[in-house]
């Protein structure tokens, strides 16, 4: 994981550079490839608005190709991003074009993902409950297909969103199973993402030595596999039970890194609310 990080860090620009020759020679195949592949390292290193861009203009790529399972993920992944950035109008448009598309394919896997994202979207807007319901369809379909890493990750969604509305036992019972299947699968990723969501759920709770000791092992994880955003996430989230444990100084240390992780990525929103905790 850290060789491909550093060769991304490394590649980028020669990456871009790339992706931006294909686009102009209508390289479609290509530009998809290259699209595609600069994702997750854009999803975890980069301002938001890089990964948009990039996506936008593969749009007539993905057109030419006319490989609907390709495009059912595009828009789909379009939509995402769009939802992180509050472009609500775009999010709506998207996220329903490929909740279509998945359903004319009649393919439970991509319509999982999609009702994922819609979870995540509604989420973003403070629809909790809505939320939670999206992540519910998404975990059955995700059972399903029978994948269980994605399944994994719809639990520890469903997790999350039953924390958000309240439902603290049905978070901590999803998130516990989420958390030991990542394990059993040696996925570094989804384990820190789960212990993320324990952590929360813990000081939720009135745990704040198990919110303090999850949360910190999700931000080590996280750093260790190059997920910046989260890492950054989870600090934030450290600082709370922190403080709640009277140790102050060693909160506004996880605020101030937090802070720093999200300046890096053009998330200056974020940084601010981070560093005025």
């Amino acid at each position: 994981m850290d060789d491909a990080t550093t060769w991304f860090r490394t590649e980028h620009a020669n990456l871009l550079a790339a992706h931006d020759t294909a686009i102009a020679h209508d390289w479609h195949l290509l530009a998809w490839g290259l699209t595609w592949s600069l994702q997750t390292f854009l999803a975890r290193r980069s301002p938001i608005w890089d990964r948009h861009a990039v996506l936008l203009a593969a749009t007539e790529s993905v057109e030419q190709l006319a490989h609907p399972v390709l495009r059912a993920v595009f828009v789909r992944t379009l939509g995402n991003v769009c939802a992180d950035l509050g472009l609500h109008e775009d999010t709506d448009r998207y996220l329903s074009h490929a909740l279509e598309l998945a359903e004319e394919l009649q393919d439970p896997l991509q319509q999982a993902h999609v009702h994922r994202v819609l979870a995540r979207a509604t989420a973003l807007r403070g629809d909790d409950e809505r939320a939670l319901a999206h992540s519910v369809r998404s975990l059955e379909l995700f059972r399903m297909v029978g994948v269980p890493a994605w399944t994994a990750g719809a639990a520890n969604n469903v997790g999350w969103f039953a924390a958000l509305t309240g439902d603290l036992d049905t978070a901590r019972e999803h998130c516990s199973a989420a958390l030991a299947l990542f394990r059993e699968a040696g996925n570094l990723h989804g384990e820190a993402n789960t212990l993320d969501s324990l952590g929360w759920i813990a000081h939720r709770s009135g745990d704040h030595l198990e919110a303090v000791d999850k949360l910190g092992r999700a931000a080590v994880l996280l750093r260790s596999t190059g997920s910046l955003l989260e890492a950054a996430n989870s600090l934030a989230k450290l600082g709370d039970p922190l403080a709640a444990l009277g140790r102050s100084g060693e909160a506004r240390a996880a605020w101030e890194e937090a802070a720093e992780l999200y300046r890096a990525q053009g998330r200056g929103e974020q940084a601010s609310g981070a560093s005025k905790q």
